[in-house]
């Protein structure tokens, strides 16, 4: 029994140390989890291995292949794996049915701890070769929109935003993605579609998968060829676009527009560099180059202006020396270089002519009027416009010929002050010229300029001059805001030179005035006529008035009575501080009236001159005090920031405390010392600054008075303003409070302005009132030219819970902000406006506009709105609201607003007071003809208003030359060009036997116009690439106002309409475009116009350009619908459907009539041509 228990013991703990030895290894546990965590897609082409390790506890995998056909092989570049698929090349038999084989490998992955492992596998199926279609085939042979497949094609170069240039054995073809994140190196396959740009076949619609990456692409096997030889291949054939050539030559630079362009000039021929081909890291290289002579490498790319353009591989570029030219040679280029620098140009100054150029070359200038452009180039301002002929010797070694260059001379009489104020009341002018004395100048340190007739404000700041100076002035003259205000003014000077050395006295006689003597009740409805015939406006007088200061401001007034009527002294007036000190008193003053505005009346400006006071008695101590106090606050402000260095003066600058000396010191030298010296500091720093005041000039003894100062040194970062003038691309940091978080990104503000940072994760970590420091690179928005916002940040927070300033914001309603100029000092701007919500749905989409009460709509930009802050618009759809907020980036050519919820509250709507009636009716009035206008059309005089908010509103026209145009606005055209005064009364409540609410005189010139503007592009493209290109056949600029796009959808007879704007020059185009279209064409365009209205034609639309309401020019038949969606046919062809049209070079005036003649049929999205015409 004995024996059995003991057996049974020893039994039972073998079992036991059995079962502790049968458990599981935590290394083989851990090797299962690591081997099935491997996540492989396999391919059927060649794939990336995405990791090198496991993705469960991170072991390192080893990789093996096994394959015995050869078809799949295993390849590392760099730290990656790649499996390299290579089918069986494609075979068939005498039947044409493939038999290539499969081929197969199979993929093992091992993962190792220490003595044991785990290994698994993949099978790898490789399909039969498809039959390959090599690039240069594609080219020749397939049409547009064929369906394409290219497969294993190299990335040769790649356009950022644009792009890439793929190639095979045969040849290489340009891929349209503007989304692509290729790189040069990349083996990838694509699947699209055929399309064409430039008479270019590229690939569009791609889908595109990388397979290997870093394969070499070299460039020194490019052909060499000269320009001419580029230009000269026949670009019919597709053989010769994408073509690799090495070319040499000088980097030009020219203007498009507002648009930098790019041509290489070899041997006097120019080739363009494409802007579709280059971006704008590429552009500045190339400006760095201008003038250069470079060596690079390029691609043929699309046509332009029917010539073959180029696409340059910027890591190519290098200058080299200029190649040895003939004298011959050198002449042909210096004559071309002169007649593209001085030929027909304007000059308002002096030309600074080349006696030698750098080949060399010499010139000998003659000049046929020596008296306005003499040989050497000196220019004398005549009393008009003057055609100077210069007569150019050109002359290298034994090579001499000549060149005859036609110059305009701008040129402008002499007028008294009081006749360069009459003619800037009656029409802003591109040239005044006047003599006088400068008097005074403000803050700014801009001028007045007066003679014995007047005196006028110029608004510029000229080194050199002085008070007492004589000096001849000639720019341009204006009135600023006419509707709202009236400031007359002299501004971009073309010249302001000395008449001699003399120091002159101020010629103005200063007259007795009151503020009783002035007008405060003009209106919009009169100020262009009420203004100018004030006639204390332009001339110097003395008051005898009291003094007030309210909220700040300082105010003359006849009397201390608290209804007394007040006159505003402008801010910018020099010395206005000791206005200020003097608040109550009554004193005898000498003013310059400044400007009249609707809503703020009359305003002075003081200029602050010795002797501008006169003071019955001697001033007080603290009078004084007050004064130096006031001078010195004008100098630096307490709250000020400071990035600059502060013009501390050591006397004051006031002639009333004359011999009052200041001693200067700051608690922080090191950033602002005791002479103003600024020195950033890394982060806003706090300076105090000290000034100490000595009445009587001795800094010896104990000052009269201490002022303290506190300010802000700004750090080093980069502020927002500055940050605006920056180029695209740039690298940035800057601090600043975050104002306000969507989920696609955030506000930044500092003192200097606002700017959106783009990144939804990076919106996700900060909040309303943060101090962050962003780091990133500028970028547009949405491709569109003028925006601006950082993308790709980094973002730091440094501290919350600071306060976000709402209350500085600017007061604007939606038609103040869309007269506004889109710049970026205009984006991400404060403003407090209202208005009603309206929603607007189109197709798909659903936008929000804030409209003001005169029925203006600015939209809230969808791209900073998410679904939280469109769920509460749509909650306040039709309520009226005030809010503060910031304004946006451009759409469709317009400013946009933000939706800040916190800072929007409901209100109700205020009636349309009697001014904003008439701001409507003058704004419809304006719609048919402006003031300065040049017309050759027939006016549509309207008796009754249009616009529902002043519903039922008359109008009542006269003109001075019934001859020219009768009652009705019908056009006969004079003999020559005549002007012509128009007369419009406003009866606001429609009784015209009444008082009139408004009288508005528009004064416009009748010109005489031989042929008319005509259609000269029409392109009906791939979804909204849609546009309409208008040519001027004349000698004449044409202005604009008087013609209109028409649009007559599905066979309609009544159409929608596109007011034209702006001056169309001789031999120049205008292109209106979809808002969507592709940004090729935006480039191009002039005006874009949305979805809803007249560019969105389909084929079977009839287009017209009117001219009034006429109808001059059209596509298709007005009131006709071809039928079935499609379109007018030319030749057989269905052409205004999924084509471009191009009006013959023939064709020299509009037909009003359908006209299948005229036109040349283009491809599908063919924009070669845009925003250029040829005409015979």
């Amino acid at each position: 029994m004995r024996k059995l228990i003991l057996f049974v013991f020893v039994f039972a703990a073998v079992l036991l140390f059995a079962a502790c030895d049968n458990k599981p290894n935590p290394d083989e546990q851990k090797l299962d989890e690591a081997i099935n965590s491997i996540a492989l897609v396999i391919e059927k082409k060649t794939f990336r291995i995405p990791r090198n390790t496991t993705i469960k506890h991170d072991l390192e995998i080893t990789w093996e292949l096994e394959c015995e056909d050869g078809t799949v092989k295993l390849e590392k570049r760099g730290d990656t794996w790649y499996v390299v698929i290579t089918p069986t090349p494609y075979e068939e038999d005498e039947d044409g049915e493939q038999i290539n084989e499969w081929g197969y490998a199979k993929l093992k992955g091992t993962v190792s701890i220490g003595k044991y492992s785990r290994t698994r596998e993949w099978e790898i199926n490789v399909p039969p070769g498809e039959k390959v279609i090599p690039i240069s085939e594609i080219k020749a042979t397939y049409q547009l929109d064929d369906p394409v497949e290219l497969n294993d094609v190299l990335v040769v170069h790649v356009v950022d935003g644009q792009g890439f240039l793929v190639q095979d054995d045969t040849g290489a073809i340009y891929v349209y993605d503007r989304n692509s994140t290729v790189a040069v190196g990349d083996l990838v396959s694509i699947t699209g579609k055929i399309g064409s740009y430039g008479d270019a076949i590229q690939v569009v619609n791609p889908t595109v998968t990388v397979g290997l990456s870093g394969e070499e692409v070299s460039y020194d096997d490019a052909e060499v060829k000269m320009v001419a030889e580029i230009l000269a291949l026949d670009s019919t054939k597709q053989e010769n676009f994408n073509r690799l050539f090495k070319v040499e030559g000088y980097v030009r630079q020219s203007k498009s527009g507002s648009n930098d362009r790019y041509h290489i000039e070899a041997k006097g021929v120019q080739i363009m560099l494409h802007y579709n081909g280059m971006t704008k890291d590429t552009e500045t290289i190339l400006a760095g180059k201008k003038d250069k002579y470079i060596e690079f490498c390029a691609y043929t790319y699309a046509r332009n202006s029917q010539k073959i353009t180029l696409m340059i591989v910027p890591s190519t570029i290098k200058e080299k020396a200029e190649p040895t030219l003939t004298d011959e040679e050198k002449v042909d280029l210096a004559i071309a270089d002169l007649t593209a620098e001085y030929d027909n140009k304007i000059y308002f100054r002096n030309m600074g002519l080349t006696l030698e150029n750098e080949r060399g070359v010499e010139f000998e200038w003659s000049s046929n009027k020596p008296d306005v452009i003499d040989d050497q180039g000196i220019y004398k301002m005549p009393n008009a416009d003057t055609e100077v002929t210069m007569t150019v010797t050109v002359t290298s070694g034994e090579v001499t010929k000549t060149v005859t260059l036609k110059i305009i001379a701008k040129g402008a009489p002499i007028t008294t002050v009081k006749q360069t104020i009459d003619l800037i009341d009656a029409a802003d002018s591109e040239l005044v010229r006047t003599v006088g004395v400068v008097i005074g100048f403000d803050q700014n340190g801009y001028y007045y300029v007066a003679d014995e007739t007047g005196v006028i404000f110029v608004q510029a700041a000229t080194e050199g001059i002085a008070i007492g100076d004589k000096v001849e002035v000639a720019g341009k003259g204006k009135v600023e805001n006419r509707s709202a205000s009236h400031l007359r003014l002299i501004y971009d000077p073309y010249h302001v030179k000395k008449v001699d050395e003399n120091k002159h006295a101020d010629p103005l006689t200063y007259e007795n005035a009151s503020v009783a003597d002035f007008d405060f009740t003009i209106t919009a409805s009169n100020i262009a006529t009420a203004v100018p015939d004030e006639e204390l406006y332009g001339k110097g007088l003395k008051f005898d008035a009291f003094i007030v200061v309210k909220d700040g401001k300082v105010y003359l007034a006849d009397s201390t009575d608290a209804e007394a009527q007040l006159i505003y002294v402008i801010e910018d007036s020099m010395n206005i501080g000791s206005l200020r000190s003097l608040s109550g008193a009554k004193l005898k003053m000498k003013f310059l009236v400044y400007r009249y505005d609707v809503n703020e009346g009359w305003s002075l400006v003081f200029l602050g001159r010795q002797g501008d006071i006169e003071l019955e008695s001697d001033l007080t101590e603290q009078q004084r005090i007050d004064i130096a106090v006031e001078d010195i606050l004008g100098i630096v402000k307490d709250g000020a920031d400071v990035a600059d260095d502060l013009k501390f003066v050591t006397f004051a600058r006031n002639p009333m405390i004359d011999g009052t000396a200041y001693v200067w010191t700051t608690d922080k030298p090191d950033i602002i010392d005791s002479t103003g010296k600024y020195t950033a500091p890394n982060d806003d720093t706090a300076v105090k600054i000290t000034v100490e005041i000595y009445l009587n000039g001795d800094t010896s003894g104990e000052p009269d008075h201490v002022v303290e100062i506190n300010v802000t040194a700004l750090g080093e970062t980069d502020k927002i303003s500055d940050i605006k003038r920056y180029s695209i691309n740039s690298k940035v940091e800057v601090m600043g409070i975050v104002a306000f978080v969507f989920e696609s990104g955030f506000i930044i503000t500092d003192r200097t302005g606002g700017l959106y940072v783009f990144g939804s994760e990076s919106a996700a970590t900060v909040a309303v009132g943060d101090k962050v420091l962003v780091s990133g690179t500028l970028d547009v928005i949405n491709y569109v030219p003028g925006t601006m916002q950082i993308k790709f940040p980094e973002v730091q927070v440094l501290s919350s819970d600071h306060p976000v300033d709402f209350d500085s914001a600017v007061e604007a309603l939606a038609i103040d902000i869309l007269e506004w100029e889109t710049s970026l000092d205009n984006q991400y701007k404060l403003i407090k406006t209202e208005g009603f919500i309206r929603r607007v749905i189109s197709g798909d989409y659903t936008n929000y506009y804030l409209e003001d009460v005169l029925g203006y709509q600015i939209m809230f930009h969808f791209f900073a709105l998410d679904d939280e802050l469109t769920d509460q618009l749509d909650d306040l759809v039709g309520k009226y609201v005030e809010m503060t907020t910031f304004t946006f980036t451009i759409n469709q050519g317009n400013l946009t607003l933000m939706y800040l919820p916190e800072q929007t509250e409901e209100k109700a709507a205020p009636a349309l007071t009697t001014e904003q009636k008439l701001t409507l009716a003058r704004k419809e009035i304006d719609a048919i003809v402006k003031e300065g206008a040049k017309i050759s059309f027939d006016l549509p005089f309207i008796d009754e208003t249009e616009r529902e908010k002043i519903s039922g509103a008359k109008y009542v026209w006269t003109v001075d030359r019934t001859d020219i145009f009768a009652s009705d606005g019908t056009f006969t055209m004079p003999d020559e060009d005549t002007p012509v005064k128009i007369t419009v009364k406003v009866y606001l409540s429609g009784n015209v036997a009444g008082t009139a609410d408004a009288t508005w005189d528009i004064n416009i010139t009748a010109v005489v116009i031989v042929g008319d503007l005509f259609i000269s592009e029409y392109s009906e493209g791939s979804r909204f690439n849609k546009y309409i290109e208008i040519y001027n056949p004349t000698a004449n600029p044409i202005d604009l106002s008087g013609y209109s796009l028409a649009l007559y959808s599905n066979g309609a007879t009544e159409p929608k309409i596109k007011q034209l704007v702006g001056t169309l020059n001789p031999g120049e185009t205008f292109v209106v475009a979809h808002t969507d279209a592709n940004q090729t064409i935006l480039n191009a365009t002039d005006m874009t116009d949305s979805a809803m209205n007249v560019i969105n034609f389909n084929g079977n639309d009839a287009v017209a350009l009117l001219k009034g309401d006429t109808p001059i020019d059209v596509i298709g038949v007005i009131g006709e619908d071809p039928g079935d969606k499609t379109g007018w046919k030319i030749d057989g062809t269905v052409a205004t459907m999924d084509h471009t049209l191009i009006r013959k070079p023939t064709v020299s005036s509009p037909s009003a009539e359908w006209n299948t003649s005229e036109w040349i049929i283009k491809g599908k999205d063919d924009w070669s041509d845009i925003g250029q015409h040829t005409k015979n």
